[in-house]
C-alpha cells in the first residue's frame, strides 16, 4: 500500500463504468465479459483466493488504536476473511490462498504483526496453504528506486522475516522454496491431477532477486504460474483502467513476457480494482490484475479475491466478497456494506480458454473431471444465505450549477466558472454565493507566477459545478505557492460555528505529487494562528483541511470548548477527485471526517465549533504559520460550501435538488410491502380492523368491523398532500368490496375522522364498478361528497378483474381525486371544495377497506409540510454485571417523519467511549464487557431528515463494577541456548479492570522452576540460566480486581546451550618435574553478543573468560605455550549455512600472572585470523607461576550470510616447551 494511516472510506456510489475494448488481438486490453454457465453444469476446474492489503485490519485491531472493530463490531476483518477462507476451502474449491502484502500499516509496531500473525494462524490450522509477501508498509525501508530493494535491507532487523520465517513458509505443504533474502517465495499447488506454481515477489525486487525468479520458472517451464507481487499495475484516473507501474514494467519484461508459463499477474498496493489481457512474446495472452481495498469502507470491509478457473466454459469468473460484512450486527450494517461487489471491475469475467492456453507449455495437459458446479455462485449463496444486500443509493450528476441541496445558515459558497486553461489573474474576485465572503487572489511571492492558477474543466462527477481551480508549481521548499483569500472584515472570519458546522469541497491532487515537494498542504484554511492556549500545533489556523505527507486528508480544528483535534483518513490517490466533508454536531460533540461519503475511523469527539481569530482572512489554496502564508495546495480545488449547521449526507453538495428536498423529507414516503409476511411494519399502524403483509401486498383479509384503515405513520400532513395506491380485490364473484385510500387522518378505533377516495370494482350482482368520495367521522359515519353508495351508479369503466389505482390529493380547499386502469389510462377524476375544518387539515395518509379481501400493490404519499429532524430521545442506562444496557423512549416530536434509527452512545468522563446504530423500532442497546468505570449514556434519533439537534437527555450516571481477568490462553514457548522465552497473547476479557501484570511461571517435569510477575503490557518474559532439558509454562493474568486461573500449560520446549556461545574442550600435558596444568571453569562457554552494524556488516563481541595455566614445575622451568584451534561458525537454525572461523578476531592478554616473562600473542583480526593460533606463552628458564589468560573476542558476519545464532568449538592445548 502506498501510505500509512487509517483511511477507511468507499467511493460514492454510481461511477460510471468505462467502455470495455473491442475484442480484437491487440497487446493489452480490458477484459470483456462472456455468458455464465448454468447453475446446474458440471464443470472443471478450481479457486484461487486472494488477500489484498489487510494493513488496516493489522492497525486498527490493536489495543493502540482502540481494537475499533472488536468495539464496534465484535470482530475483526482479517481474522474473518481467513476463518471464512479455511472453513469452505473444500466447498469452494480453494486449494491456495495469495497474499498480496502489506500484511501491517505500521513495520514497528508489534501489536500489528501479532494480529497479522494470529489471522494467517487461521490458514495454517484450517489446513489451507498460502503465500505471503512484503509490501512496502511491511519492510523497514518501503521506499522505491536506489537503495529499496530486498538486498538492501539488514535482514536480521525486519519485522516480517522474523514473523514470517523461512521455517514457516516451509510447514506449507505447497512450498517451494525461497530466496537468499527470505522475502521471495515459491510454492507449487497440486490440482486435478497438474501442478500450478505461485510465484510471490515481495516490494522492490531486487536485480538478484528477479534472477532467482527466472531461475525457479526455467526450472519449472511446464507448470502453469500466477506470480504475485506488491506492485505492478496502477488505476488511471478514471478509477478503471489498468496501467503499468515503473517496477512492473520493468517485471515484465525482465520476467513475466519471456516465461509462456505465467498466465497471471495479480498485486495490490494501488487502491480499487483494475483488469486486463497483455500479449507475451510467445503471443500468449496474460490476465493482469489490480486489487486493493485498503481505502475503502473501514479499512477495507474485509473484501477478498476470489477467482475460479473454469475450463469447461473457457473462462476465470472473478468476484470480490466479505465474509466480514455478513459476520457484523444485522442492526450496525449501512449502504457501504456489500458482502458480493457487483461494480463492472470488480464482478466479471474472462474469455480465457484455460486448457489450450496451458496445452501450449504442457503437451497433453488435463484439467481433471468436470465434478462440480459453479464455485463463484457457490460462494454468493453462502454469504447470501442470512445476508440482503442493502440498497446503495444512486448518486446522479447535477442537471446544471444550481442543482444542489441548497441548506439554511450557509455562510460561504464559492463556485469556479470560467474557460478551462483560463488564467487567475492577482486581484481578481471570487463571488461568495452568499454575497458576504467573496475570495480574492493574492499577491505573488517566492517566486509564484500568475499563470500558477487556472480555472480547469476538470471536476468531480457529482460537483454542481463543471469546473475548478487548479494551483501548479507549488513547492513546499521554495515556499512558492498561490492563494485566494477573504477580505480582513469578511463575516467569514469572525464565525465560530457554535451551532456546529459542515465545511465540504471537491478536491484533486495533482498526478506530480511528492512528499518532498508538497507534504501537509492546505486546501482551506481559517485565519491567524492558534497560539500555545491550542495544545497542539499552536503555529496553525484554528482550522484547516489538507493533506498529509502521506496523502492523508486532514481535518483539524481548535474547538471553542477544548484543545485542537484532528480527523485523519486514510492515503488518497494523486489525479482522482474526492469529495470531502467535515461535519461537526454540537449536540453529540463530534466531528465526522467524510471522504467520498464514508466516514473515516479516526474522528474527534468533544468539540463544538472553531475558535475564530477576528479580522484574520481565510484562505483557499494554502494555511498558514504564525499568520504568514504556508503549506500552498499542489492540484484542483472544486466547488468548496460552509454550513453554519451540521448536515447530512442527503443535504451535501452532492445530492441533486429533487433527491435532496426528498431525501430531507420534504417529498415523499412509498412502501411496495417486498418483505416478510406478517405485520405491515413500523411505519404503519393498524388504525382500525387486521391488516397484514402478505406476499409483497398490504392485505385486510377480514371485513370486520368495516371502514377499516391501516395508516401510514411517517409524515404528518401540512396544506398540500397527496396519496396514491394500486389495489385489487382477492375475488371477485358475488361479492361487493370497497378499497380506497384516505387523507386527513385522525384518531384511531372508533374515533376516526377522514377523507377518502373509495371504489367497488364490481357488486354482488355483477354490475358496473362505482366509486364515491366520503368524509368519514367516528369511523362508520359516511358523507358523500361525491360519487355514490348505491348499485349501479356513478360507474366507471376498467377492467374489473385487473387491479386500479386510485390517487386523492388535497391543495388547500380543494380534494382532488382520480382513478386509473391497468393500463395507465384514466378512466374517472374529480374535485371538491372543503370547509376549512380543524379537525379534517393535517393528519396522515392511509389504506381503504370494507367488506375485507383487498390488497394494496404499493403506496406513496407526498405534503407540502416541511419536514424537521427529531426531538430528543429520554436514554436510561443500567448496570447489567459487567455490561452496560441503555434503553430509551422515542422522541415526542418525530420531526414530521418516522424515525428512522436510533445511535446510542455510551459516555465515560463526557467522552464517546462507544456507539452502536440501530433501527427507528429499537429501543435498547447493550454495551457488553466493559472497563470497570462510571457511564452515563445519551441516545440520538434519527429520520429522513438527519439526526436530532436537540439537546441530548443524558442518562444518569451507572457504575461497572470489575471481576477477576478470564484466563489468558495458553502461552507459546521457544526452545533454545541456556534459555526459553515464554510469550503470550493479551487476555480476551480482562474482567473490566486493565490488566497490570502476568504472573509466568516455568515448569520441569509438572515443577515449579521459577514464578515471576511481569508487568503489562509486556507480553514476553525470558528465563536465563537454565540447565538443558524440556520445559513448559503458564501464564495468569492479575489486574486491581484479582487475579486469573493459570492458563493452560504450553508447549514443551528443549532448552540446549545458551545462544551465541560455544563449549572449550581443554587439553593438558603433564610437566616433566612438578605439574603442567590448564584450569577451566565447568561448562565454559564464551559469548559473543551485541551485534551491531559497521559499515553494513553485522559485528559482534565478547570475551573469552578466564583460562588458568598453573606450572609448578619449579625444577626443570621448561616453559609453555597455550595454542587455541576453532572450528567453522554453523547457523543454529540452518546447518547449511556455515561461517569460516577466520572470521573470529582475537585479542589474548595476560590478566594476572605470578610467572616471569608471561606474554600474550599479538592480535588477529577478524576475517584474517588463522588458526590453530598461539594465545600466550612462558619461555624457558623463568620462574613458574600461576598465569590467567582472557581474549578479547570480534565476530564479523559476511553481508551474504543470513542474521541468526552461530555455534563453533574451539579447543585449547596447553604444551610444555
Amino acid at each position: 500500500m502506498l501510505a500509512a494511516a487509517a483511511a477507511l472510506l468507499t467511493p460514492l456510489a454510481s461511477v460510471a463504468p468505462a467502455q470495455a475494448l473491442a475484442p480484437t488481438p491487440i497487446t493489452s486490453s480490458r477484459v470483456a465479459a462472456a455468458a455464465p454457465a448454468p447453475d446446474d453444469e458440471k464443470i472443471a476446474g478450481f479457486t484461487l483466493a486472494v488477500l489484498p492489503d489487510t494493513q488496516f485490519y493489522s492497525r486498527y485491531a490493536t489495543t493502540e488504536e482502540g481494537k475499533q472493530f472488536q468495539t464496534r463490531y465484535g470482530t475483526e476483518p482479517y481474522t474473518a476473511q481467513t476463518t471464512w477462507l479455511a472453513q469452505n476451502k473444500d466447498e469452494l474449491g480453494i486449494p491456495f490462498v495469495t497474499h498480496l502484502g502489506d500484511v501491517v500499516d505500521q513495520v514497528s509496531q508489534p501489536n500489528q504483526w501479532i494480529v497479522a500473525d494470529a489471522a494467517m494462524k487461521k490458514l495454517e490450522v484450517g489446513g489451507l496453504p498460502y503465500s505471503i509477501l512484503a509490501g512496502n508498509h511491511d519492510v523497514l525501508n518501503g521506499c522505491e528506486g536506489t537503495g529499496c530493494t530486498d538486498t538492501d535491507r539488514n535482514l536480521g532487523n525486519e519485522p516480517y522475516l522474523k514473523t514470517f520465517t523461512r521455517a514457516r513458509a516451509a510447514a506449507q505443504s505447497t512450498f517451494g522454496g525461497r530466496d537468499s533474502t527470505g522475502f521471495n517465495e515459491y510454492h507449487i499447488v497440486k490440482e486435478g491431477g497438474q501442478e500450478y506454481l505461485v510465484l510471490a515477489l515481495s516490494w522492490q525486487t531486487s536485480d538478484a532477486g528477479m534472477a532467482w525468479a527466472n531461475s525457479v520458472l526455467d526450472a519449472h517451464p511446464t507448470m502453469p504460474t500466477v506470480l504475485t507481487s506488491h506492485q505492478i499495475l496502477n488505476i488511471a484516473g478514471d478509477g478503471v483502467t489498468a496501467i503499468d507501474t515503473p517496477f512492473g514494467q520493468k517485471l515484465w519484461d525482465r520476467v513475466i513476457r519471456g516465461h509462456n508459463q505465467i498466465f497471471m499477474t495479480l498485486n495490490g498496493h494501488h487502491h480499487g480494482n483494475a483488469n486486463r489481457v497483455k500479449t507475451n512474446d510467445a503471443g500468449s495472452p496474460v490476465l493482469q490484475v489490480v486489487n486493493d481495498y485498503q481505502m475503502a469502507y473501514q479499512g477495507g470491509n474485509g473484501y477478498l479475491g476470489l477467482y475460479e478457473f473454469d475450463f469447461t466454459n473457457k473462462r476465470i469468473v472473478a468476484n470480490q466478497v466479505s465474509p466480514w460484512v455478513v459476520a457484523k450486527p444485522k442492526n450496525l450494517i449501512s449502504e457501504f456494506d456489500q458482502a458480493v461487489l457487483t461494480g463492472a471491475n470488480e464482478q466479471y469475467t474472462v474469455p480465457f480458454d484455460l486448457t489450450a492456453r496451458f496445452s501450449a507449455i504442457a503437451p497433453g495437459f488435463d484439467p481433471g473431471p468436470a465434478d462440480h458446479t459453479s464455485y463463484s455462485a457457490k460462494a454468493i449463496e453462502i454469504l447470501h444465505k442470512d445476508f440482503v444486500e442493502p440498497t446503495r443509493p444512486v448518486r446522479e450528476p447535477a442537471a446544471n450549477a444550481n442543482d444542489y441541496f441548497h441548506a439554511e445558515n450557509t455562510v460561504a459558497h464559492w463556485q469556479f466558472p470560467g474557460a478551462d486553461g483560463q488564467v487567475v489573474p492577482v486581484g481578481s474576485t471570487v463571488a461568495d454565493l452568499t454575497g458576504a465572503n467573496p475570495l480574492k487572489r493574492a499577491p505573488l511571492i517566492n517566486g509564484a507566477a500568475e499563470g500558477d492558477v487556472k480555472i480547469s474543466s476538470s471536476h468531480h462527477y457529482l460537483s454542481p459545478t463543471p469546473t475548478s481551480m487548479c494551483f501548479t508549481n507549488t513547492n513546499r521548499n521554495t515556499g512558492r505557492h498561490s492563494y485566494l483569500e477573504t477580505a480582513l472584515t469578511a463575516p467569514l472570519n469572525d464565525q465560530q460555528f457554535a451551532a456546529g458546522y459542515t465545511i465540504e469541497t471537491f478536491v484533486k491532487i495533482d498526478p506530480s505529487w511528492t512528499s518532498n515537494d508538497h507534504r501537509w498542504m492546505t486546501a482551506l484554511s481559517s485565519g491567524g494562528s492558534r497560539g500555545n492556549a491550542a495544545g497542539a500545533d499552536p503555529e496553525l489556523t484554528p482550522f484547516f483541511m489538507a493533506v498529509s505527507n502521506l496523502r492523508e486528508v486532514q481535518s483539524s480544528a481548535w474547538p471553542i470548548n477544548s484543545t485542537a483535534k484532528t480527523n485523519w483518513s486514510g492515503e488518497v490517490m494523486a489525479d482522482t477527485w474526492v469529495h470531502v466533508a467535515a461535519v461537526n454536531d454540537p449536540n453529540t460533540q463530534v466531528t465526522t471526517l467524510y471522504v467520498e461519503g464514508a466516514p473515516v475511523l479516526r474522528n474527534i469527539s468533544a468539540a463544538v465549533g472553531v475558535r475564530a481569530v477576528v479580522d484574520a482572512a481565510w484562505k483557499l489554496g494554502a494555511g498558514s504559520e504564525w499568520g504568514a502564508p504556508d503549506a500552498g495546495w499542489f492540484g484542483c480545488i472544486g466547488e468548496t460550501r460552509v454550513v453554519a449547521q451540521p448536515l447530512a449526507p442527503s443535504q451535501w453538495l452532492t445530492s441533486r435538488t429533487e433527491t435532496a428536498s426528498a431525501q430531507a423529507g420534504l417529498a415523499s414516503f412509498a412502501d411496495t410491502f417486498e418483505r416478510t409476511n406478517g405485520a405491515l411494519g413500523s411505519s404503519w399502524t393498524a388504525a382500525r380492523g387486521i391488516w397484514s403483509v402478505s406476499n409483497g401486498t398490504a392485505r385486510n383479509p377480514d371485513a370486520a368491523p368495516g371502514n377499516n384503515l391501516a395508516v401510514a405513520k411517517t409524515r404528518e400532513l401540512g396544506d398540500s398532500w397527496s396519496v396514491t395506491s394500486t389495489m385489487a380485490v382477492a375475488q371477485y364473484a358475488n361479492n361487493r368490496h370497497w378499497i380506497g385510500v384516505a387523507g386527513n387522518v385522525h384518531g384511531e378505533g372508533n374515533s376516526l375522522s377522514y377523507y377518502t377516495l373509495r371504489v367497488a370494482p364490481h357488486d354482488q350482482n355483477d354490475q358496473a364498478a362505482r366509486w364515491a368520495l366520503l368524509k368519514v367521522t367516528g369511523s362508520t359515519t359516511l358523507s358523500v361528497l361525491q360519487g355514490t353508495l348505491n348499485f349501479g351508479a356513478t360507474t366507471y369503466a376498467a377492467d374489473r378483474t385487473k387491479p386500479v389505482t386510485l390517487s386523492l390529493s388535497r391543495t388547500g380547499s380543494v380534494l382532488r381525486a382520480s382513478i386509473k386502469d391497468s393500463t395507465g389510462a384514466t378512466v374517472m377524476k374529480a374535485s371538491q371544495t372543503v370547509p376549512d375544518d380543524a379537525a379534517f387539515t393535517g393528519g396522515l395518509t392511509g389504506l381503504y377497506s370494507n367488506t375485507g379481501d383487498i390488497s394494496a400493490l404499493d403506496f406513496a404519499m407526498t405534503t407540502s409540510r416541511e419536514a424537521t429532524t427529531p426531538g430528543a430521545a429520554t436514554a436510561t442506562l443500567a448496570a447489567d454485571g459487567r455490561d452496560a444496557v441503555v434503553s430509551w423512549k422515542a422522541p415526542t416530536d418525530d420531526g414530521g417523519l418516522a424515525v428512522t434509527g436510533y445511535t446510542a452512545r455510551l459516555m465515560r468522563a463526557g467522552q464517546i467511549v462507544a456507539e452502536q446504530t440501530l433501527p427507528g423500532d429499537a429501543r435498547s442497546a447493550r454495551f457488553a464487557t466493559l472497563p470497570a468505570a462510571t457511564y452515563t449514556a445519551i441516545v440520538v434519533a434519527s429520520n429522513a431528515s438527519g439526526m436530532s439537534t436537540a439537546p441530548a437527555e443524558q442518562s444518569g450516571e451507572t457504575k461497572v463494577v470489575a471481576v477477576a481477568p478470564a484466563a489468558p490462553a495458553a502461552p507459546e514457548t521457544a526452545g533454545g541456548p541456556g534459555a526459553m522465552p515464554v510469550m503470550w497473547k493479551p487476555v480476551s476479557d480482562d474482567g473490566g479492570s486493565p490488566v497490570t501484570s502476568y504472573i509466568v511461571t516455568l515448569l520441569q517435569n509438572s515443577q515449579i522452576i521459577e514464578s515471576r510477575e511481569v508487568s503489562a503490557p509486556a507480553l514476553v518474559t525470558t528465563f536465563s540460566d537454565l540447565l538443558p532439558g524440556f520445559y513448559t509454562a503458564t501464564v495468569a493474568a492479575r489486574t486491581a480486581a484479582g487475579t486469573s486461573m493459570p492458563s493452560v500449560v504450553s508447549n514443551e520446549s528443549a532448552v540446549e546451550f545458551r545462544a551465541g556461545e560455544f563449549g572449550i574442550v581443554a587439553i593438558t600435558m603433564d610437566g616433566a618435574n612438578g605439574t603442567l596444568a590448564l584450569g577451566v571453569p565447568s561448562s565454559m562457554t564464551a559469548q559473543i553478543g551485541n551485534p551491531t552494524l559497521i559499515d553494513n556488516q553485522s559485528v559482534s563481541t565478547g570475551t573469552l573468560g578466564g583460562i588458568t595455566v598453573s606450572d609448578t614445575r619449579f625444577l626443570s622451568r621448561d616453559g609453555w605455550t597455550l595454542n587455541a584451534k576453532v572450528s567453522p561458525f554453523v547457523n543454529g537454525a540452518d546447518p547449511t549455512i556455515i561461517i569460516d572461523a577466520r572470521q573470529l578476531g582475537i585479542a589474548p592478554r595476560v590478566v594476572s600472572s605470578t610467572a616471569e616473562q608471561v606474554a600474550a600473542s599479538p592480535a588477529q583480526t577478524a576475517g584474517e585470523s588463522l588458526y590453530p593460533a598461539m594465545l600466550a606463552g612462558a619461555p624457558a628458564g623463568t620462574k613458574p607461576g600461576e598465569s590467567v589468560i582472557d581474549a578479547a573476542l570480534t565476530f564479523v558476519s559476511p553481508t551474504d550470510k543470513l542474521a541468526g545464532t552461530y555455534k563453533s568449538m574451539m579447543s585449547l592445548t596447553l604444551v610444555s616447551r
